[in-house]
C-alpha cells in the first residue's frame, strides 16, 4: 500500500536578544528617556534661579571688604561734628599781589567786613615779622595793605591775622611772595614830553608811608657826566610829585639840543635814571 507524505518546509530564523525587542517596549523606554531629559532641564533651571537670586545680594567673601556708601559716610562725619560742636575748616582765602602807583598792595580775598585785621611780614619763613598795618584796622570789604617799604626783587612771607565780630581770631599765611622790580619802584622819574624843548614837567614819585618825605635831589647831566641843571633839591613828600622846570641850565641859558640823563637820588639810597631828550 502505497502512501503519499507532503513535506511541507519550514524556515525558523535565529532569534537574537536586540532584534526581539517589540515595538511597545522601544515606546516605552523613549518615555523614560524624555523624562529623565525633563528632569535634567527643569533641574538646571532651578539651578539658575536659585543663582540669580543669590548674586542679587552677594555675601561678602572672606578676605575682601564691603565697600562703603560714600554718601552714608559724610553724613555720619557732619552728623559727628555737629554732635560735637566742630564745623568744617574753611579753605584758606586767595592771596592777590597788586601795584598801585608802583606800591606793592597784598590783598585775600574775600568779604571781611565788621572784622578787625593786620598784616606782618616776614623776610624768611619762620623768621621775625614786621607789622605792615599800623595796629588792627577795621575791615569795610576785603583786606589789603599798602606796603610802601617792600623792596623790588626781594621775596617775602605775608600773613594775615583776623578777627571777626563774632568767633575766634583766625590766621591766615604765611604767603610767599616775591616783589617784581619792574612794577615796584621806590622812587621813579618821567619827564613829559619827552623829547621836548622849553619849560617841561618833571614828575617824580616817592614811595613811603603817606605824609612822609625824603631828602631828594633831582638833576639833569649830559653824556660827559657833568651836572648841568637842578631840578629839585630839598624835601619830596611821598607819593606823586609834579615838579616844573624851565629847562634852562643852572646858569641860565638854554641846553643844547641832544640826549641827557636826569638823576634822582634820595638820603636812603634811593635813584631812578631817566633818559631826556632836548630839541631846538
Amino acid at each position: 500500500m502505497a502512501c503519499n507524505v507532503r513535506t511541507t518546509r519550514i524556515e525558523v530564523k535565529p532569534f537574537h536578544p536586540r532584534s526581539g525587542r517589540s515595538r511597545r517596549g522601544s515606546t516605552a523606554r523613549r518615555g523614560i528617556d524624555e523624562a529623565s531629559r525633563f528632569r535634567r532641564v527643569s533641574s538646571r533651571r532651578d539651578l539658575r534661579s536659585r543663582q540669580g537670586r543669590i548674586s542679587s545680594h552677594p555675601e561678602p567673601q572672606r578676605g575682601t571688604r564691603r565697600r562703603r556708601n560714600p554718601m552714608k559716610h559724610t553724613i555720619a562725619t557732619l552728623l559727628l561734628l555737629a554732635t560735637l560742636g566742630v564745623g568744617p575748616t574753611s579753605a584758606a582765602p586767595e592771596f592777590v599781589l597788586r601795584y598801585v602807583n608802583a606800591i606793592p598792595r597784598v590783598e585775600i580775598s574775600g568779604d571781611y567786613r565788621h572784622s578787625h585785621y593786620s598784616v606782618w611780614r616776614a623776610a624768611s619763613p619762620g623768621g621775625a615779622s614786621t607789622e605792615v598795618t599800623e595796629g588792627d584796622v577795621l575791615c569795610v570789604g576785603p583786606c589789603f595793605a599798602d606796603d610802601y617799604s617792600a623792596i623790588g626783587g626781594h621775596t617775602y612771607w605775608y600773613r594775615f591775622d583776623v578777627s571777626p565780630p563774632e568767633g575766634a581770631p583766625v590766621s591766615y599765611g604765611p604767603y610767599e611772595v616775591t616783589i617784581s622790580r619792574d612794577l615796584a619802584r621806590p622812587l621813579s622819574a618821567t619827564v613829559i614830553p619827552n623829547p621836548g624843548r622849553g619849560p617841561t614837567q618833571v614828575v617824580l614819585f616817592l614811595s613811603g608811608n603817606p605824609g612822609a618825605s625824603v631828602h631828594t635831589d633831582a638833576a639833569v647831566f649830559d653824556l660827559q657826566g657833568r651836572r648841568v641843571s637842578t631840578v629839585h633839591r630839598g624835601p619830596l613828600a611821598s607819593g606823586l610829585n609834579r615838579i616844573a622846570w624851565n629847562g634852562r641850565a643852572d646858569d641860565g641859558g638854554q641846553l643844547r639840543a641832544g640826549l641827557y640823563l636826569l638823576r634822582a637820588v634820595t638820603v636812603d639810597g634811593r635813584q631812578s635814571v631817566t633818559r631826556l631828550v632836548r630839541m631846538r
